[in-house]
């Protein structure tokens, strides 16, 4: 009987212990993975530029900054993402990775975007750009 209860007494501690130091992990620490098993312009692609390129390489925009590139359009975001005379992976992946060599950083003045939208990048453009 006296070892039931000093069972019982190391169990309670133990589950005090545990619960009072809070939960070791919180669903905001968990690391979620990049998928790229499907990435849509249409979706993924146009959430990354709404994010991120919008402001300088929109229908609105384009024209103002002087640079030409609406990246809204699909045969001039394909082209830039799958001709590959200029720049060994074409200009989209060598702005969005910052090679200076061959392609301005984008997004211009900002850091380089994070490699899971980089990745989604790759992904699309590997894929052939479908205008999907």
């Amino acid at each position: 009987m006296r070892n039931a209860k000093l069972l019982s007494a190391l169990i309670v501690l133990v589950l005090i212990i545990y619960f009072s130091s809070g939960c070791q992990y919180h669903k905001s620490d968990l690391v979620y993975p990049c998928d790229t098993t499907i990435v849509r312009r249409s979706v993924e692609i146009k959430s990354i530029l709404d994010a991120n390129c919008q402001n300088c390489h929109s229908t609105t925009t384009a024209d103002d900054f002087g640079n030409g590139y609406n990246l809204y359009d699909y045969p001039t975001i394909n082209s830039l993402a799958t001709n590959t005379f200029l720049c060994s992976e074409g200009q989209l992946i060598s702005a969005v990775t910052h090679d200076n060599v061959c392609a301005l950083p984008m997004p211009k003045g900002q850091p380089m975007l994070n490699d899971c939208d980089i990745n989604k990048f790759r992904a699309w453009v590997n894929r052939g750009a479908p205008d999907n």
